[in-house]
């Protein structure tokens, strides 16, 4: 049974490593186009449209991976998956609530937007991540 063990943390490693390499690319991309962004905005309102913009980015990326992992799945997994998700959105939306609360009502101020703004773009990214991890182990690590 150890061994069992041993050998599936083995391979959830190289799937894991397999997948950073792959993460790169998509993932850079889009940190790329909201530095440039951000490095050539003049004001707080505009640094915080480019982190928007990059939410939308993740959140299109988010989609196409909840859709091939989808695809991917027996009837049953998709209903699991399908509730698992709703949760998520519930989750984050209540994230993203208490982060205006904190950053727009608790601290007081626009100067915080791009702070605020950063943890809902970082949300989105980490949910991104695990479905691509469950594609790629559903692909066998590729």
């Amino acid at each position: 049974m150890m061994k069992k063990i041993f050998f599936a943390g083995i391979f959830l490693l190289l799937v894991n490593t397999v997948y950073s390499q792959t993460e790169d690319s998509e993932f850079k991309a889009i940190e790329q186009r909201l530095n440039n962004c951000i490095n050539n905005a003049p004001d707080n309102t505009s640094s915080a449209q480019c982190i928007y913009d990059a939410i939308d980015e993740y959140d299109r990326l988010l989609n196409h991976y909840y859709q091939a992992v989808k695809d991917l799945l027996s009837d049953e997994g998709k209903t699991g998956l399908k509730d698992a998700q709703r949760k998520w959105i519930e989750m984050r939306d209540l994230e993203f609530k208490f982060i205006d609360q904190l950053y727009f009502v608790e601290l007081g101020g626009t100067m915080y937007m791009s702070v605020a703004n950063n943890l809902k773009k970082e949300f989105i990214k980490r949910r991104v991540t695990e479905l691509k991890n469950y594609y790629h182990t559903l692909n066998n690590g590729e």
